[in-house]
């Protein structure tokens, strides 16, 4: 338990060093989905906010060359399971198989 505090504070505090787009908004999450060997897709009861005016923001994305994947998965699904919301920091949007970009999670807070 101690681990993941630490891990959640450190996913929160990252933002503070650089600049990012925006937030998405308070949301639950309706289902993540392991997308191929490509990316972690998010899909959120209702849209994300879209900083970045990507393509949908009807999911977001974590790509599987984030080297954080497996703490933000840890979080979403900790989150999934626990029905917790998420507040999702957004930086840039990136393509998907499907023809159009999405946003890409940058962070992951879970709230009430």
């Amino acid at each position: 338990m101690k681990y993941v505090k630490s891990l959640m504070l450190l996913i929160v505090a990252i933002p503070c060093l650089v600049s990012a787009a925006g937030n998405s908004g308070w949301r639950n999450i309706k289902n993540v989905r392991i997308e191929s060997a490509s990316f972690i897709a998010i899909y959120p009861t209702s849209d994300f906010d879209n900083p970045d005016n990507c393509g949908k923001s009807t999911m977001a994305m974590i790509p599987f060359s984030d080297i954080s994947k497996e703490a933000k998965l840890s979080v979403a699904l900790a989150a999934y399971m626990g029905g917790k919301r998420v507040q999702t920091y957004m930086m840039g949007c990136e393509s998907t198989p499907w023809g159009y970009t999405v946003p890409v999670v940058y962070n992951l807070v879970i709230g009430d």
